[in-house]
């Protein structure tokens, strides 16, 4: 298992597209090569919008250290920036509470198309 900087040519062939806004991320790789994941963070005005997507069939639990790994260096990397948090969580991810609330992050309270965190040391 690995992490290695994203290029343009992971997002495209993760996503089908490139990244709407500037990004810095990993790709976290099993043995072989397989990407499991994709993690790291977007400029989005007032802040950066942290994200990691986990690749269709992967089994989270069975990659837990590399993607815990991969959040850690993720959130290392975006707090250096000084620059707000933020999180969208998952629904369809079932653990994706327990993720957000393991490092650091804390819903919002305003009411919102989608279920916003911001990290809590700020």
């Amino acid at each position: 298992m690995g992490l290695r900087p994203a290029s343009a040519a992971d997002f495209h062939a993760f996503y089908g597209r490139a990244p709407a806004w500037r990004v810095w991320a990993l790709v976290v790789e099993a043995a072989g090569g397989k990407v499991l994941g994709i993690g790291g963070f977007e400029h989005q005005p007032p802040g950066l919008h942290l994200f990691m997507d986990i690749g269709p069939g992967i089994d989270v639990r069975a990659h837990r250290r590399a993607l815990i790994l991969a959040a850690r260096t993720v959130l290392r990397r975006a707090r250096e920036s000084g620059r707000p948090l933020f999180a969208v969580r998952d629904p369809d991810q079932p653990r994706s509470r327990d993720f957000l609330n393991h490092f650091g992050f804390v819903p919002m309270e305003e009411a919102q198309l989608q279920e916003v965190w911001r990290w809590r040391k700020q």
